[in-house]
């Protein structure tokens, strides 16, 4: 089942992070980061890492800042 208070983006394409709770604002060390990977961040909460996925090749995209579409 899915466990909330472990996402994971395992098995995943596209990761949609829509709200900045507290259980999402750090990445989990233990994910494995793939550039067949997509972050759409709708408020920012995981800009701070914008840097380490372009590093992993995962694509990067903040709602409303420029090129998101």
């Amino acid at each position: 089942g899915f466990e909330v208070s472990a996402p994971s983006a395992l098995g995943f394409g596209t990761v949609f992070l829509a709200t900045p709770h507290a259980e999402y604002r750090s990445l989990p060390a233990e994910l494995d980061w793939t550039s067949t990977q997509f972050v759409m961040d709708a408020s920012g909460g995981w800009a701070p890492y914008e840097r380490f996925f372009a590093e992993q090749g995962v694509e990067y995209k903040r709602v409303g800042s420029a090129g998101w579409r």
